[in-house]
């Protein structure tokens, strides 16, 4: 893909390699073959942060009647938003909270997008909101999560 000047895509190989260095090879096993793409942009200096991520689910995300289960869901919302954050900035993030809504049923074998926001930074917290949809019909969300994260402070003794 040709980057535009306010895009930036992560290779995904280099992402799960790093970030899986301090995040549980579990969300890497069972994310690594559905994630296709992640693109980083940013409209203006002022404006917030857009991730968009590519992603067809696999049999191992689903229940037995092929629909992606909502705990598949969670887990994405949640870590892969903390493997981003971590791969960008090398800083380790808590989740404060996290509101999930399921919209419609997620299917096997069909494109969707992630689109993450970074709505809000206030100190050491993040105010983020995800929209998932079908990658081909924008219009058509199937969940969304506001999350609230906070920057992890070590303290050396």
């Amino acid at each position: 893909m040709e980057e535009k000047e306010n895009e930036k895509e992560i290779n995904i190989n280099n992402f799960f390699l790093i970030s899986s260095q301090v995040y549980s090879g579990f969300f890497k096993d069972l994310f690594k073959n559905c994630i296709n793409k992640i693109i980083i942009k940013n409209e203006k200096d002022d404006d917030p942060c857009y991730i968009f991520i590519n992603i067809i689910f696999d049999k191992n995300t689903a229940n037995y009647f092929n629909i992606v289960h909502g705990g598949s869901i969670a887990l994405l919302f949640e870590n892969i938003i903390h493997m981003i954050l971590f791969y960008l900035t090398k800083n380790i993030y808590n989740t404060k909270d996290i509101n999930i809504i399921y919209k419609r049923q997620i299917l096997l074998n069909i494109e969707y997008t992630l689109k993450i926001k970074i709505e809000k930074i206030k100190y050491k917290t993040l105010f983020i909101h995800c929209n998932l949809y079908k990658t081909n019909l924008i219009n058509e969300e199937t969940a969304e999560a506001n999350i609230i994260i906070e920057k992890e402070i070590i303290n050396k003794i």
